[in-house]
């Protein structure tokens, strides 16, 4: 699994020539990147003195976040595994008719899967980015750059993610399915954008 990887280990799998991991995983570590971070100032700002009001925040945030950071985990190897099966289905037999539909129909399952994975986690960042709003505001000021870095982290993880979506249903045939997907990301990407904006504004305020 490529999570059992030590960095190096990870960076070098992630260089050769073969086509997973790529894009896909490294979203997704992106997404847990900032998750981490945004967790080390919580618990940076925990004890803090002048922080006393937002202690029950910290924790509040740190708990609900994990659940973040092991998601991200999970999918750094499931985006690799998911393009694993288009593969897959490209070296399923063609002789018959019978193969090529079989083969046909695999293809189009696996694309769609390939979709959904990266789909999913561009969500999760998204949805992620709730933390960051909260915590920017009321938080250890030392560490208010690692916030900035977190959020930089979570649009990497968005529009990387989003990224590997289209390149996917370039290849589906299924237009009303490509149509939902491709409308449900031009909406997150604009909010996303915005929200993401506003998080840097408040830090540029603090630090330049």
């Amino acid at each position: 699994m490529l999570v059992n990887l030590d960095y190096k280990g990870y960076l070098d799998v992630l260089s050769s020539n073969e086509p997973a991991p790529g894009g896909g995983s490294v979203s997704a570590l992106s997404g847990g990147l900032a998750v981490s971070l945004l967790q080390m100032v919580c618990n940076l700002s925990i004890g803090k003195k002048g922080l006393e009001e937002y202690q029950e925040l910290y924790i509040e945030i740190l708990k609900e976040t994990n659940e973040y950071k092991e998601f991200f985990i999970k999918s750094v190897d499931e985006d690799s595994d998911a393009f694993n099966l288009v593969i897959e289905a490209f070296r399923l037999p063609k002789i018959t008719d019978e193969e090529k539909k079989h083969r046909s129909e695999m293809i189009q399952k696996g694309y769609k899967h390939a979709a959904n994975v990266p789909l999913n986690v561009g969500l999760k960042a998204y949805d992620f980015i709730k933390y960051q709003e909260k915590l920017v505001d009321n938080c250890n000021q030392s560490a208010i750059t690692d916030i900035f870095v977190s959020a930089l982290q979570t649009r990497a993880c968005i529009e990387g993610a989003f990224a590997n979506v289209y390149i996917n249903l370039s290849s589906i045939k299924d237009e009303m399915f490509v149509k939902e997907y491709k409308d449900k990301m031009t909406q997150i990407l604009e909010d996303s954008e915005k929200r993401i904006n506003e998080i840097k504004q408040k830090i540029e305020k603090v630090i330049l």
